[in-house]
C-alpha cells in the first residue's frame, strides 16, 4: 500500500486484519511511528526473543533489536517471511536497481532504529499518499543492520510497500 496508512493506528489495524486473515491469534502492531507515538511508546519492551511466524529468532529482546553492542546487527536474521510464512521477495528481486522500488522488499516504518519517529515525520506521519510531503523512512526486508527500519525514503505515493508487523500480548498495552 502507499503510505495513506491512517497513521500507527491505522496500520495497527491493517497488521491486525492480516494477522486475522492468515489465522495468527493475538494482538499485532505495525512498527510505525507519528509525532504522537512509535513502537517504544506502544510496545511491549519484550526480554524473551522475537521471532517470525515459522519460530525464526530475529532478535532476542527489544533491547538488543533497538540498541545491539557496538559492531553487532540490530537483527539476527532479516525479517523477511509475511503473515503466511512466505518471503514476499527474494534477496535478489530486492538488490535490482530501478527507480521503483522492488515488489515485496521495503516496508513503511517513519521509525529509527531505537523505536522512535523519524525526524522527519513522513507523510505526515504515514497519513497521506501526496508526494509534497516529506519522504518516510523505510525499512528493507532483507537488512540485519540500520537499513532494516530506517534505511531509506520513498515517495508517499508508492503503493508497494509492506508493514512490519509485532504481536503484542494485550490489545493495547501503551497509549
Amino acid at each position: 500500500s502507499d503510505a495513506a496508512l491512517g497513521g500507527p493506528r491505522g496500520a495497527d489495524q491493517t497488521c491486525a486484519a492480516l494477522a486475522k486473515t492468515a489465522g495468527l491469534g493475538g494482538y499485532w502492531f505495525s512498527w510505525t511511528s507519528d509525532s504522537c507515538t512509535s513502537p517504544s511508546k506502544r510496545f511491549e519492551k519484550s526480554t524473551i526473543p522475537y521471532r517470525m511466524v515459522d519460530g525464526s529468532e530475529i532478535s532476542p529482546s527489544w533491547g538488543r533489536m533497538t540498541s545491539p553492542p557496538p559492531q553487532t546487527p540490530y537483527l539476527d536474521m532479516p525479517i523477511d517471511l509475511d503473515e503466511y510464512g512466505d518471503a514476499p521477495a527474494t534477496p535478489q528481486q530486492c538488490n535490482s536497481g530501478g527507480t521503483n522500488p522492488p515488489q515485496g522488499c521495503f516496508v513503511w516504518t517513519n521509525t529509527t532504529t531505537d523505536g522512535e519517529r523519524h525526524p522527519n515525520n513522513g507523510c505526515l506521519g504515514l497519513t497521506t499518499n501526496d508526494s509534497m510531503f516529506a519522504k518516510p523512512t523505510v525499512g528493507k526486508i532483507t537488512s540485519v543492520s540500520r537499513g532494516w527500519t530506517d534505511g531509506s525514503n520513498f515517495t508517499c505515493g508508492i503503493d508497494n510497500l509492506r508493514l512490519y508487523c509485532f504481536e503484542q500480548s494485550a490489545a493495547d498495552p501503551i497509549p
